[in-house]
C-alpha cells in the first residue's frame, strides 16, 4: 500500500451514501437550524424578556457582539423580529417553557 492510499476496510467506512441515521440527522439539521452555543444562550436571555444591553452585561461580551449574535439568530430562524424569532424558537423545541 502507498502513502495516502486508504485500505479496503478504509473505505467502506467512509461510503459516499448516507445511513438512515444520517439521514434523519441531516433531516433535524433541516427542521431546525443550527444556532451555535452563544447564539442558544443570547436568545435564552432574549426569551426572558432581557434586553440586549442587559444579554451582553450577562454575557460579559460586548453589545456589538449581541446584535451580531442577533442578527444571525433572526436570519436562521427566518424571523422578522426578536420576539418572532423568540416564537420560533419555542414554536421549534430549541427554547423549553
Amino acid at each position: 500500500m502507498h502513502t495516502g492510499e486508504l485500505s479496503t476496510d478504509t473505505k467502506s467506512t467512509f461510503s459516499s451514501s448516507p445511513s438512515t441515521e444520517e439521514a434523519s440527522l441531516a433531516n433535524e439539521t433541516e427542521r431546525y437550524p443550527k444556532l451555535s452555543a452563544r447564539e442558544m444562550n443570547v436568545l435564552a436571555w432574549l426569551a426572558l424578556g432581557k434586553s440586549g444591553i442587559e444579554v451582553a452585561r450577562i454575557l460579559n461580551i460586548s453589545v456589538c457582539t449581541v446584535r451580531v449574535h442577533i442578527r444571525n439568530i433572526i436570519r436562521k430562524l427566518q424571523a422578522s423580529n426578536i420576539p418572532h424569532a423568540v416564537a420560533e424558537g419555542f414554536k421549534m423545541g430549541i427554547l423549553e417553557r
